[in-house]
This record gives structure tokens, sequence and C-alpha cells, in this order.
């Protein structure tokens, strides 16, 4: 369960250098996982996902907005309504 917020200019940073340039985070208290939005290449995710792990010491899940599934669209929604926009 995440208890805690990750440090969001660590997230903000991996995302930049993984080639975000627009990027969302949601932080829900009955979930483990910190749900993470940004415009990353579908090959990008599973590397930056491990920098998020590694960097950020939580476990992440990665949304790209380039490739969004139909069955993520409610919540890539969710992420943009509740989440904090943190790049740009």
């Amino acid at each position: 369960m995440a208890i805690t917020t990750p440090n969001k200019e660590t997230v903000r940073r991996v995302c930049l250098l993984s080639g975000a340039t627009c990027c969302y985070i949601l932080v829900d208290t009955g979930d483990e996982y910190v749900d993470v939005l940004a415009d990353i290449k579908k090959e990008e995710i599973k590397h930056c996902v491990k920098s998020l792990h590694d960097w950020g010491g939580m476990k992440f899940r990665l949304y790209s907005l380039l490739d969004i599934s139909p069955d993520e669209i409610k919540l890539t929604n969710k992420i943009k309504s509740v989440g904090e926009k943190i790049y740009p």
C-alpha cells in the first residue's frame, strides 16, 4: 500500500530522461502502486518503470499517453483529473 508520496521531482526527472514532455502522478493510498501517466514511447516504459523503482524506492505503474488501450481510458482519465500534473 502506498502510504507515502514519492519525490515528485525524482519522478519528473526520470520521465524527462525517458523522453516525456508531459507527466501526471496519482498516489492512491488504497493501492500499493503509484500511477504515472506520461507521453513516453511504448518501448521506453519498461526502462522508465525500473528507473522509477530504483530511484523512488516504491512500486510504479506507468501508462503512456501515446498508446492508450480501450481498457485504460477510464484509468488514464482518472489520473489526469484526480492526479497531479508534475511536468511541465
